[in-house]
């Protein structure tokens, strides 16, 4: 079995989207003659939530676990009233300080004691771009880049200035550049990563997200009873949040309408519950006898701006904020809901949406119908070539409202259900994915054999 250096920050037990890819990557990696020697993050670093359910996944999985230099440098320029200087200073993240080094030289450690055939890092935070850079310089063995977002064409992402924007194209290029195999998500993500470094082109891979069909619970007809059940499991974001706020507080919107960076300005609200929030209200002023016909279910992030729109609108007895739930329970809810919910954000200046939430696919996969207020781009097409729902302009107020009434009527009459195209939505099965992922490794590590032979 060949031994894959897997450098992945987000790792059970840290919970969330972010960690799905690279630990279904390392449970099945094994079934095609690769095993992955883990390096994340030390246990009482990790600084995001916790979801121990995921720990099964990756059980018999060998986990290096390094301690990064957080409290020394994070914590102490936050004592110090330094931390918007570390933020402003270190690029892309606070983590190229923290752990990167560290990690390189634990990397290093693990390719003495063990035979490291290639590296594979899964990102972001994308400061694990220059870790996988920095590996494939002194280890020299095939490096495979795993964007689970872009990373410089990212357009939620806002630079202090344009310098600092500059100074990361430049960061991404060098390290592109050496890289063997570059993966993204969705194929808008591959034409704009081309695009912007057309020498790298030939070495640019989709593989999508996916479903663990091992995650998903026993299929189950609609609840019963007339009353429609709406479900979301996930991250939304707070309909008036401000850019940039969460990274530099209070001065920043101050500091970036003077200074910032950033390819253009995105509607919160798109990728909020708000337009869903504003059509049931108008829905219930409209059919006030449908207030009992219509609940919604919102587990993960929800924010407290979103609550209060819930207020505002009088919304309390119809719709249920269930926090933060492990992977396993966020799985029930969408099983136990008749339609399930995805929005997205659209893009600035009209462009095509590379975005594709990771969760179309669990919730393609629970062959319930989809409400999705999403923009034209890769997740619009591929629930229309699944067929798993009905997709509506993310600001159409009045459009959602209607396909709720209508849903509605669909649900009493026994009729709610769409007609998904079951084959092409097993091709994104998480084992499959990893087949895809295994034969990447094959094709480059057969590519070096080839160069060596000739050497020779």
């Amino acid at each position: 079995m060949k031994n894959i250096l897997f450098a992945a920050q987000y790792f059970p037990p840290c919970g969330g989207p972010a960690v799905q890819r690279a630990a279904k990557f390392a449970k099945y990696l094994p079934q095609f003659d690769y095993n992955p020697l883990v390096l994340t993050l030390a246990e009482e670093q990790i600084d995001r939530v916790r979801d121990n359910s995921l720990q099964d996944d990756v059980k018999a999985t060998e986990v290096y676990r390094c301690r990064s230099e957080q409290r020394l440098i994070v914590d102490w320029s936050r004592k110090l009233r330094l931390h918007r200087v570390l933020s402003f200073l270190v690029r892309p993240d606070r983590y190229a300080l923290t752990w990167v080094p560290s990690a390189r030289r634990m990397g290093q450690r693990i390719a003495t004691e063990r035979a490291v055939d290639a590296v594979y890092t899964c990102v972001g935070p994308f400061s694990g771009v220059l870790l996988g850079h920095q590996l494939k310089k002194r280890l020299g063995v095939p490096w495979v880049v795993d964007y689970r977002d872009p990373w410089v064409d990212n357009t939620a992402a806002i630079w202090p200035t344009r310098l600092h924007y500059w100074y990361e194209r430049h960061q991404e290029r060098r390290a592109l550049e050496a890289a063997d195999a570059i993966v993204v998500v969705t194929p808008t993500m591959k034409e704009v990563l081309a695009a912007r470094y057309p020498q790298c082109a030939d070495k640019i891979h989709v593989i999508y997200n996916g479903f663990d069909q091992q995650d998903l619970p026993d299929l189950r007809d609609s609840r019963p009873g007339n009353r429609l059940h709406i479900g979301f499991a996930g991250t939304l974001m707070e309909y008036d949040s401000k850019p940039g706020g969460a990274q530099y507080g209070r001065l920043a919107d101050a500091w970036l309408s003077l200074f910032g960076y950033r390819h253009g300005p995105k509607d919160p609200r798109t990728k909020s519950p708000y337009f869903l929030l504003h059509a049931v209200r108008a829905l219930i002023d409209q059919h006030p006898a449908l207030k009992n016909r219509i609940a919604l279910s919102f587990a993960g992030s929800f924010g407290e701006k979103n609550r209060e729109l819930v207020r505002q609108l009088g919304l309390e007895n119809v719709v249920s904020i269930r926090g933060y739930l492990s992977h396993a329970e966020a799985i029930q809810l969408l099983a136990d809901s008749d339609v399930l919910f995805l929005p997205m954000s659209t893009e600035p200046n009209g462009r095509r949406s590379y975005n594709m939430s990771g969760k179309i696919f669990e919730y393609a996969a629970t062959r319930k119908p989809i409400i999705a207020t999403v923009p034209a781009g890769d997740l619009h097409d591929w629930i229309q070539r699944a067929r798993v729902g009905w997709c509506v302009d993310p600001c159409d107020v009045r459009g959602i409202k209607n396909l709720l009434v209508g849903l509605i009527d669909k649900k009493e009459a026994g009729t709610l259900c769409t007609d998904p195209d079951i084959e092409f939505i097993q091709g994104f099965e998480r084992l499959e994915l990893t087949r895809q992922l295994a034969s990447l490794f094959d094709s480059l590590l057969n590519k070096e054999r080839e160069v060596l032979v000739k050497a020779a």
